[in-house]
Parts: structure tokens; sequence; C-alpha cells
């Protein structure tokens, strides 16, 4: 018996590994790019610069060392991530823009921030595109 209690929380847990409790989605996303999407935050919201740093466009970690982005990350991730929303999404073949919402743990309490995150297909993988163009200023994004 308590091996297929097991089992089934074992195959619950694994149909939810694709959609965290975390983050909602009020726009549709292409399947490829939500699997990468919680990924890249889930490495952010712990810290972990080197998995996230991989999620970042091939052409912009040319320019840009891990040692830069640790630093980056270290002053933007201050506060932890409660909850992501996709509020809309704006998607082309090759770009795809998201508008998030935010929960965050901040030491006044929960905080709700607002952004756009922007994605970029490069050889058929989707990768994020840094935006930040004060903590990296010859980044010049470029807008659907």
């Amino acid at each position: 018996m308590k091996r297929w209690f097991l089992l089934f929380l074992g195959l619950g847990l694994l149909g939810c590994a694709g959609r965290p409790s975390w983050v909602m989605y009020e726009a549709e996303i292409p399947p490829d790019l939500a699997k990468r999407f919680v990924l890249y935050w889930e490495a952010r919201n712990r810290q972990e610069a080197q998995k996230a740093w991989e999620f970042e466009r091939p052409s912009w970690r040319k320019l840009y060392d891990l040692k830069r982005y640790r630093i980056y990350l270290s002053i933007v991730n201050k506060a932890p991530l409660l909850q992501l929303r996709v509020e809309k999404a704006r998607c082309q073949e090759k770009m795809c823009c998201l508008i998030l919402t935010g929960v965050f743990d901040t030491p006044r309490g929960k905080e709700e921030w607002r952004w756009e995150d922007c994605w970029v297909k490069e050889g058929g993988v989707w990768y994020h595109q840094i935006r930040d163009s004060f903590f990296f200023p010859e980044v010049r994004p470029k807008r659907l």
C-alpha cells in the first residue's frame, strides 16, 4: 500500500513539474518557452547565477562574463520571488515579450512589481534577453 502511495505521489509531482504553483498564466506562451521560462526564473530566485546565465542569449554571453552577471544578480535579486504571473504575451516567430507581475518578499512585506521580460529564439532554442541598459550599457534591446 505504501509503495502505491509513493508511486502516485511521485507521478503527481512529475505532472506538476512543468507548471509550478507559484507561476500563473493569464496569457498563453509557446510550450517550449514556458518550460525554459520557469527554469530560468527558478534559477534566478535561488541565486544560481551559473544556471540562469546559461539561459541568456549566447550572443550576449560573449559580451559579458559570468562574474559580471553574478554581480548583477546580487543587486537585482534582493527579495525572494514568491509568485510570478504572466499577464500578457506578444509573440512572433523568434521573439516573445511578456508582461509579468511578481510578488516579492521584501523587508517592508509583500510587494508587487511589474516588468517586461523578453525572450528570443536562436537556433531553435528560446533564450532570455537582458534588457538592463544601465548595468549592461552596450545592450540596446529591440522591441516588438
